[in-house]
């Protein structure tokens, strides 16, 4: 290798890196040449000179490594496969003028995330996750072939982009290695770990003509996967970026009502069934849209929860729910009314300050409200959950137990949470009569266990004929009345009193 003579005469100097084997190893030197004067006889000469800028060269390699891998596992970046993807865009644009052949290759993305990965963190510590990730990036190595990329994009973020010639064939093994191999039982720490992968496909070009596209794409299929039931495999539909578009289109609405206060307060009525006097209601908010109406909260709770939005909402309706009661109470309505209460709310440090807060405006007092929670915000085993509904039943309100029935409740659990209800799912009660066998357990359980039975969803007279055959204490449902506005409800509690008032019909 030699300097270049062009370079030399056009600029006075010219360098040349080369790498050199010696003795010692390979070595990287800076050979040099510049024009000068010769120092005895004054005539132009060129001066030469070699330099070994091996720990130079090593370092701008290792720089360079770094920049384009993840310092934990090894396993190349964000960054990486944006290089990588570019390169492949670039190869298999040059080739798209050719006919396309049967062997022709064909590109996939897949991103995947690991199930519950922060519970690891949350229960063992941040060093065994780091020790779980080293481990599943050796697994996504092994089983995959070596012209495939797998890279980290972060937190338990994992990426995998393959080329083949039989993408179908090849997704289909990758997919069976990967769910299979990710889901082994790791022991580290001395605790047994295991996590699922939940991993979302994009295809090249068909889902995306950039890395970007294609990364968002895969992404949108990844929680496809985790919403099937996670450890599962997805494929990209658009569909899933309409779902994203509305999504996000409600997510604005929603705030924009929230700023509004574009919500109002239903409230369904809870029945004695011995007498069919209304005891109670339970309040239930609703969303005056501006084109769609008024909207129930199935439409845009579960929006609400994975916002953070239910906490606003939530108070709103407690300080309508609590001013209410207030106002019946002093009507001489002596009603217990319901609010749900919201795991977000549940959990949330200013739970009881937010609640303090909503009483305040009407004076409210504790002791007429009840607090919904559902079954699974008690499986969570959190040891400030017991706390904090200790906290609430001091401060005076009752706990009901909301869909009972549906989650994987048992005595032991139930015992150690301070309920005085339990509300039985409607699926229980609509049910046909020789499916009921169930029920009939839980009305006995609350017998046994001193809880308040209310019977959810009754619509027909024989569904409340069986409810009031099994003893259950108070029931909900379109039988007597769906949710409806306090004018609605206020009629039906004054043609109530005055069914209790009559006098009973004189013998002929």
């Amino acid at each position: 290798m030699t300097v270049s003579w062009a370079e030399l005469d056009a600029h006075g100097v010219a360098k040349h890196t080369l790498l050199v084997k010696t003795p010692q190893g390979e070595r990287w030197h800076e050979l040099s040449a510049r024009h000068c004067k010769d120092a005895v006889t004054g005539q132009s000469a060129i001066l030469v000179s070699e330099t070994d800028i091996s720990t130079v060269k090593h370092t701008e390699e290792r720089a360079q490594y770094q920049a384009l891998h993840d310092a934990l596992t090894g396993l190349p970046n964000r960054s990486y496969v944006l290089k990588r993807f570019q390169q492949l865009q670039a190869h298999m644009e040059s080739t798209a003028h050719q006919a396309i052949s049967p062997t022709a290759e064909q590109a996939a993305l897949i991103f995947i995330d690991l199930d519950h990965f922060k519970d690891v963190n949350d229960t063992l510590g941040h060093a065994v996750g780091d020790a779980l990730l080293v481990q599943v990036a050796q697994r996504l190595r092994q089983v995959t072939r070596g012209t495939d990329l797998v890279a980290r994009l972060g937190g338990d973020e994992f990426l995998i982009f393959l080329t083949s010639a039989d993408l179908d064939g090849e997704l289909a093994q990758i997919q069976t290695r990967l769910l299979h191999s990710v889901a082994q039982p790791l022991f580290l720490g001395g605790t047994e770990v295991r996590v699922t992968p939940s991993a979302g496909v994009a295809l090249y070009p068909r889902d995306g003509s950039d890395i970007q596209t294609l990364m968002r794409n895969a992404d949108l299929a990844m929680y496809a996967a985790k919403e099937s039931g996670r450890n599962a495999f997805a494929f990209y539909q658009p569909a899933m970026s309409a779902a994203l578009h509305s999504r996000t289109e409600m997510e604005a609405e929603l705030r924009q009502a929230v700023e509004r206060n574009a919500f109002t307060v239903y409230f369904q009525p809870r029945v004695d069934v011995a007498t069919g006097q209304i005891t109670g209601a339970e309040a239930l908010v609703r969303w005056q849209h501006p084109v769609r109406g008024l909207l129930p909260p199935d439409v845009f709770i579960a929006t609400c929860e994975r916002t953070g939005l239910i906490r606003p909402i939530g108070n709103f309706v407690l300080q309508q729910a609590a001013a209410q009661q207030a106002r019946w109470a002093h009507a001489g309505y002596d009603l217990l009314v319901s609010v749900n209460l919201s795991a977000y709310q549940l959990m949330h440090p200013a739970l009881l300050a937010d609640i303090a807060a909503a009483l305040a405006p009407a004076q409210g007092q504790a002791h007429g409200l009840e607090l919904e929670i559902t079954e699974s915000m008690l499986l969570d085993n959190d040891p400030q959950l017991a706390e904090r509904l200790a906290a609430l039943q001091r401060m005076g309100f009752l706990i009901a137990l909301d869909d009972f029935g549906t989650g994987y409740s048992n005595l032991a659990y139930l015992q150690r949470f301070p309920i005085t209800t339990l509300k039985i799912d409607k699926t229980f009660i609509q049910c046909d009569p020789s499916d009921r066998q169930l029920t009939s357990v839980i009305t006995t359980m609350c017998k046994l266990m001193g809880y308040t039975a209310v019977a959810e969803g009754v619509e027909t007279p024989e569904q409340l004929a069986w409810v009031q055959a099994q003893g259950i204490a108070q029931y909900q449902g379109y039988l007597y009345a769906p949710a409806v506005s306090v004018r609605a409800f206020e009629a039906l509690l004054a043609t109530n009193n005055l069914m209790q008032n009559r006098p009973p019909a004189q013998s002929p």
